[in-house]
Parts: structure tokens; C-alpha cells; sequence
């Protein structure tokens, strides 16, 4: 049953609403309009802090706005729609040529296919610009990317331990430690 909206949304400011991990995908009744809220794992907006009642995306637009805008910068990081790099799980850079839609990631040099036809861009490119993307993804290994914001947080994590490594590789070992701090030098 759904309340009525005018209603349903008197008394709710910016300090009504909080971000919390929800961990089961649902469609629960928005607490503030009683639309379905169509939740997914991962962070969504919540009526209060010591409340689980979910709060629609259009709501939290018009209500929290700030709050919104985080969850969405959060998604667009962490949930990219078309796939990330199964090595460092950064969203790959889109490389269109002609109707099909490829995104890459050029640090690691791999490819992944998302679709044909998804963007309208190249109606208004030219050969040479396709052909400069495909001379830019020669030699790339094609991967299946990664979807879920779990692994692609474990795989940033693996790429910047990875990056910590090679960075301490490349200062080399440590200076040995002595009594007097000019033998160092020495």
C-alpha cells in the first residue's frame, strides 16, 4: 500500500537519512513515499541511523542530496557498468570502434568487450579515428572484466600492494643501523 506522498514525506530534512552497507538485495516500500526501493548489496541510503527502512533513489535525490550524490560517485567508482580491469579493478577507458564497444585498460594492456551499438558517438567519428583505437589496442590481451564491487576492491588492493612493492624494490634495502648516525655515510 502507498502512502501518500505529500504525506509520507513531511519532517524528513537532510539529517533524517544515512548510508549503510545493506547486505540483501530487495524491493522494499521506501520509508518516505512507499515506492518499491529496488536495493542492491552494498551501500544504500537508510531513513536514520538507528532505522533499516530503505529510502528510494528519487527520494534521496530530493530529500538528501549530498548523501545521494555520494552514493552515486560511490557507485559509478566501485560498480562500473561496463566492467573493470581484473588486475588493478579500475574502470577501463572506452575505445569505440565503429557500432562495437570495447574498454581498456592501457597500465595493464587488456581489453574487454561491453556490447555493439551502446553509444551513438560513432555516427559522428571518422575511419581514422577507429583506426587509431585499434592501432591503441594492438597487442592487448582481451579479459573478462570484473563485476562485482567485492573483487574489484580486492583487486585494487592487490594492484596497490603490488605498486607498495615495487616501489620499495626500486629504493632498494634499507641502510644498516649503527650506534653513530655519520657511519652511515661511510
Amino acid at each position: 500500500m502507498t502512502r501518500e506522498r505529500g504525506e509520507a514525506q513531511k519532517g524528513y530534512g537532510p539529517q533524517s537519512f544515512s548510508i549503510k552497507y545493506n547486505n540483501a538485495a530487495t524491493n522494499d516500500p521506501c520509508a518516505v513515499c512507499g515506492e518499491g526501493t529496488d536495493l542492491r548489496v552494498g551501500p544504500e541510503l537508510f531513513l536514520r541511523k538507528d532505522s533499516w527502512e530503505p529510502v528510494c533513489y528519487r527520494c534521496g535525490r530530493e530529500r538528501a542530496p549530498v548523501l545521494a550524490a555520494c552514493l552515486q560517485a560511490f557507485r559509478d567508482e566501485y560498480e562500473p557498468r561496463f566492467g573493470a580491469c581484473p588486475e588493478c579493478g579500475r574502470p577501463g577507458e572506452h575505445m569505440g570502434i565503429h557500432k562495437t564497444n570495447w574498454f581498456v585498460c592501457s597500465v595493464h594492456e587488456v581489453c574487454w568487450f561491453a556490447g555493439s551499438g551502446l553509444f551513438s558517438a560513432w555516427l559522428k567519428e571518422t575511419e581514422e579515428d577507429w583506426e587509431l583505437r585499434a592501432r591503441t589496442m594492438y597487442g592487448y590481451r582481451e579479459v573478462e572484466p570484473l563485476h562485482h564491487p567485492e573483487a574489484i576492491v580486492a583487486a585494487r588492493r592487490r594492484d596497490e600492494e603490488l605498486q607498495h612493492r615495487k616501489l620499495m624494490a626500486d629504493l632498494g634495502p634499507r641502510p644498516r643501523e649503527t650506534e653513530d648516525p655519520a657511519d652511515i655515510y661511510s
